[in-house]
C-alpha cells in the first residue's frame, strides 16, 4: 500500500471519536434500556461510518453541514451557561465543558471532511483505488 491510498490520520481520528460515541451508546442502551433517540443516534451515527468508509462524497457533504449546525449549537450553549454562573458555578462549568467538547468535535469534524487529502482518500475510494 503506498502513503497515497493510506486513510488520513486525522479521518481515522474521526472514526474514533465516532467509535467511542457508539460505545457510550451501547452503555446506554445495556445500563438504561436506551430509548428510541439512542437507537436513532447509533443508526446514523453507524450510516455516517460506512459512508466515509465508503467514500460518500454526499455523506461528507451532509456531516459538514451537521458540523456547522453543532458548532452554532455549542456556541449557544456556551452564551446560554453566562447566567447559570452566577447561581450556580459548578453546574454552569458542567455546561461549559459539555459545551466546548461539542464546539471542539464539531469544528474538528469540519476541518477534517475538508480537507484535501480526505477528499481525495474518500474519492479514491468511492471510485475504487484505495
Amino acid at each position: 500500500m503506498n502513503q497515497t491510498s493510506a486513510m488520513p490520520m486525522t479521518l481515522k481520528i474521526l472514526l474514533g471519536l465516532f467509535a467511542a460515541g457508539l460505545c457510550f451508546d451501547a452503555y446506554l442502551l445495556s445500563a438504561m434500556g436506551g430509548g428510541t433517540g439512542v437507537w436513532l443516534r447509533v443508526a446514523l451515527t453507524l450510516g455516517a461510518m460506512i459512508g466515509l468508509l465508503r467514500g460518500s462524497e454526499s455523506v461528507r457533504a451532509l456531516l459538514r453541514a451537521i458540523a456547522v449546525i453543532g458548532f452554532a449549537l455549542a456556541a449557544f450553549s456556551l452564551v446560554r451557561m453566562i447566567p447559570v454562573m452566577q447561581i450556580s458555578p459548578s453546574l454552569a462549568m458542567v455546561g461549559v465543558v459539555a459545551g466546548a467538547i461539542m464546539l471542539v468535535h464539531a469544528g474538528f469534524m469540519f476541518w477534517t471532511l475538508g480537507r484535501e487529502d480526505v477528499e481525495l482518500w474518500m474519492a479514491r475510494r468511492s471510485f475504487g483505488d484505495a
